[in-house]
């Protein structure tokens, strides 16, 4: 039985499904194909990776911008992405302050990195009474319009 791991044990290995009886082990299977060569893989036009912060610096007062930033797992098919998502954590069931995000592979979330010289940053703060599955469906959606390379009716390069 797969299960998606309870909020309070939010490390960055943790917050993907380490059950030993899953066939997604994210050190090694988020980078191979996971359907037999007779499947159709429904590839994108990018590589992504999904990184975690924890931003909560109550737990890790000393900790750098660095060491609160993890990635989590890559993919680059629609049938990875799945995979995946379906052993995150929610965000709505994430601590405050805790995050994902979600960059091209090879691009790391920091101001440093020289893919994000012209860059920005969209953030999205609701009201407590919307973290349920509101929240959920908003990064759910969100993440689509990235990956899928339309966001409000405009493609992205």
């Amino acid at each position: 039985m797969e299960q998606t791991l309870a909020p309070s044990n939010q490390t960055s290995g943790q917050l993907l499904n380490n059950n030993p009886n899953s066939d997604f082990h994210p050190s090694t299977d988020d980078h191979n194909d996971q359907n037999s060569p007779s499947e159709t893989q429904h590839k994108l036009h990018s590589s992504w990776t999904i990184w975690y912060m924890n931003g909560d610096t109550r737990s890790a007062p000393a900790m750098g911008w660095d060491q609160m930033l993890q990635p989590l797992a890559t993919f680059d098919t629609i049938e990875k992405f799945w995979n995946i998502y379906h052993r995150l954590c929610p965000p709505s069931k994430m601590k405050v302050k805790n995050d994902y995000m979600l960059f091209r592979e090879g691009i790391k979330p920091q101001w440093e990195d020289v893919s994000n010289k012209a860059g920005g940053s969209w953030k999205m703060v609701l009201p407590s009474k919307h973290r349920g599955a509101l929240l959920d469906r908003i990064w759910l959606e969100t993440v689509f319009s990235l990956i899928g390379r339309y966001f409000l009716g405009v493609e992205l390069q």
